[in-house]
């Protein structure tokens, strides 16, 4: 699959399904417009070639915020095998080594501040958190999320409707 390739992806993010599983990955700094669109050609590329035993796959891609690159799967249509699990983490891992940055690192939390997306270590948000020190109107990007709905409703969760509201004060 190249980076340069353009072809029509399976389908487009926003028509997935409300269910759709996704796979969301933060970049370590804002990509330039460049870059997303290089990330979104080859995601396309990769969701369009993308099969789970032989099947074809319902997906789509998308990259939010020029930081949060998301896969995601229609189950209706077909579900993911490990194999192809394992394939789209590889299409992650090629995608880093083009952009020349991390998307897999999970140590860290994203918030957002007066528009800004920042790193903060899991320790800053729990203490922060618990503290009752948390900046007003400080949101955080839940990259767990595991269904395109739950991911829609918490790329800027408030601290209280996201997992941090279960961290022990």
């Amino acid at each position: 699959m190249s980076l340069n390739s353009l072809p029509v992806p399976t389908t487009s993010f926003d028509a997935l399904p409300e269910d759709a599983r996704v796979w969301v990955y933060a970049a370590d700094r804002t990509l330039a417009p460049d870059e997303v669109l290089t990330a979104q050609q080859y995601l396309a590329a990769f969701v369009s070639d993308w099969t789970s035993h032989g099947d074809s796959l319902r997906a789509a891609a998308a990259v939010f915020d020029n930081r949060f690159v998301t896969l995601g799967l229609d189950l209706h249509h077909a579900g993911a095998s490990g194999c192809s699990i394992d394939k789209s983490v590889r299409a992650i891992q090629a995608l880093e080594s083009a952009l020349n940055c991390s998307l897999t690192n999970r140590l860290f939390v994203w918030v957002e501040q007066a528009g800004t997306w920042e790193k903060w270590t899991l320790g800053q948000v729990k203490k922060s958190w618990s503290l009752g020190e948390w900046p007003a109107g400080t949101t955080l990007a839940d990259t767990s999320a595991q269904t395109k709905g739950a991911w829609m409703r918490s790329i800027r969760a408030l601290p209280e409707n996201s997992w941090l509201s279960r961290v022990p004060a």
